[in-house]
């Protein structure tokens, strides 16, 4: 009851987040009407500026008649809604008057507009959306493999065909009902069904495959941190960014350090008395002793850590699509020195899928980029709706088994259900 509770505050807390994220730039986003007192020849978006205004910046021209001229300027934060009904604005880029005369100023928040025209301009670039969906699911297929390698090194005989199937019934599980069943506690009870000894070392790849993600993607983040060492130096936002990722990596180097180095925690009697002497004990020793045997395995960090740096870089890919389909103007170099970023900060475990925490951590590393808040929160709204649609997948491979003529695969998945949510309960 306590882990039900907790899911639900978790997905009420990542949705309060999106939700706080989307009203903040909606009242900080506004839109300056400016209208000439008189017909003007203005290109559609020249670039207009005035630093007469209380807040001097780019104008961009929208002609929205014939004999008008609409100016439009997009600004992140408060706007006085005080503004002189007469100006002169001066010509930057593009073609028009050097100079532009104004009246009958208006302004209009403009936030949620902005993110409404950012999703239909996506389904506009169709092709450019479908690459970017595609792709998440090349990124899928990597986890997968790994999660079977993890599978064989334990002695745990699965069909690559099966160990897919339970891997998208273990995502839809995990993306849709955070409150009722562990999609990974799934997977692992379907992998050990024909072994029960085995169990415990089906759990363990569980976390081995989480373990060893995360690892790929802090080594691939430290990597690009390293390289352009002088962008995220130069931004108080990156700069943030590559202290926190520090941090991520000091700790990850001292677990391995601890896995690698069992040796010290067998010579504690504390330790020693809990595993030879308790039934918890002895399962922490044995997934303990899954964790190294795994790791000491003959090339299975080598493919397994392959494969996560497969995954990152195809999860790399799917965001530069998705951003091409909403013309955020980010370059592939763009999209690869701050997504892993991201992706590491939304891997910390509080909220379910990184809601809330990836969309925060988007609009404020995207910024650096020139990207405006609307488009940036498009962009990671659209990747966790990727990820969504993906995870359906796996929902219809559960009625699949649900609905068919495997009985004992049936009987398996309702036990796995009951057993898990019994678990919840005590």
């Amino acid at each position: 009851m306590k882990k039900t509770v907790l899911a639900i505050a978790q997905l009420a807390l990542g949705i309060g987040l999106v939700a706080a994220l989307l009203n903040r730039i909606n009242q900080s986003s506004w839109r300056i009407l400016m209208e000439t007192d008189a017909p003007v020849s203005v290109e559609s978006g020249a670039v207009y500026t005035d630093g007469t205004l209380p807040v001097p910046g780019r104008y961009v021209a929208e002609l929205s008649r014939e004999d008008v001229a609409t100016v439009t300027f997009l600004k992140q934060g408060k706007l006085e809604r005080t503004l002189p009904e007469t100006g002169m604005l001066t010509l930057l880029e593009g073609t028009g008057p050097e100079t532009l005369a104004w009246t009958a100023v208006r302004a209009e928040r403009h936030g949620f507009a902005q993110i409404g025209a950012a999703f239909r301009l996506a389904l506009t670039n169709a092709h450019m959306l479908a690459v970017g969906i595609l792709l998440f699911g090349v990124c899928l297929f990597f986890c997968i493999w790994r999660w079977h390698l993890l599978l064989k090194a334990q002695g745990l005989a699965l069909p690559f065909r099966r160990a897919t199937s339970l891997y998208f019934v273990g995502q839809f599980f995990n993306s849709f009902m955070p409150g009722s069943v562990g999609g990974d506690i799934i997977k692992a009870y379907f992998a050990a069904r024909r072994t029960r000894h085995k169990r415990t070392e089906a759990v363990s790849t569980i976390m081995l495959d989480r373990i060893v993600g995360l690892l790929a993607l802090l080594a691939l983040t430290a990597a690009i941190m390293a390289v352009f060492l002088p962008f995220f130096l130069a931004h108080r936002e990156t700069r943030i960014a590559l202290a926190f990722n520090l941090f991520l990596l000091a700790g990850a180097v001292a677990g391995l350090f601890v896995v690698f180095r069992k040796n010290l925690f067998e010579h504690w009697a504390l330790f020693r008395n809990l595993s030879e002497r308790t039934e918890f004990g002895g399962m922490i020793n044995r997934v303990y002793s899954a964790f190294h045997h795994c790791f000491r395995h003959s090339g299975l960090l080598t493919r397994t850590v392959a494969l996560s740096l497969g995954n990152h870089l195809a999860l790399v890919f799917c965001a530069y699509f998705l951003s091409l389909a909403l013309a955020t103007g980010l370059s592939f170099l763009d999209v690869l020195k701050i997504f892993p970023v991201i992706n590491a900060i939304a891997a910390i475990p509080v909220t379910p899928g990184g809601l809330g925490t990836r969309e925060g951590a988007t609009v404020f590393l995207l910024g650096v980029l020139g990207v405006a808040p609307a488009e940036a929160i498009a962009l990671s709204l659209l990747l966790y709706v990727t990820i969504l649609g993906w995870s359906l997948v796996g929902g219809a491979v559960y009625c699949s088994y649900l609905y068919g003529a495997d009985k004992s695969l049936r009987d398996d998945m309702l036990s796995a259900v009951e057993d898990e949510d019994e678990g919840r309960g005590r």
